[in-house]
């Protein structure tokens, strides 16, 4: 066990950050893409899509959950990139997360 405050914070935060990525990879990452393979790979596309609404609205709803994950972790992440690396660098990390989701939102 570390005995040094930080040391400790800082596994801490990994851990977190460690178990939103992998939440974000199984949760928002893959099973989006799952759910819309039964409709995309239908011979009927859009009677299929307007027959079952909601192969259509979850993944959606997974995409949005996903945007929420990053700024977690990059919000979790902050306080440790601070204090290893420049403030606007940690600030850049938490923006760039803010950022990156609008334009990711049309996908």
């Amino acid at each position: 066990m570390p005995s040094d405050p930080a040391q400790t914070s800082s596994t801490a935060v990994g851990r977190i950050v460690g178990t939103l990525v992998l939440l974000h990879i199984g949760g928002a990452l893959m099973l989006p893409y799952i759910l819309l393979n039964q409709v995309v790979m239908s011979p009927d596309f859009l009677e299929s899509a307007a027959r079952n609404p909601t192969y259509l609205r979850a993944p959606a709803l997974l995409f949005l959950f996903g945007a929420a994950v990053t700024l977690g972790i990059s919000i979790a992440a902050y306080p440790v990139l601070r204090q290893r690396t420049t403030r606007s660098s940690s600030r850049w990390s938490v923006g760039s997360s803010c950022y990156s989701r609008p334009c990711g939102a049309p996908d």
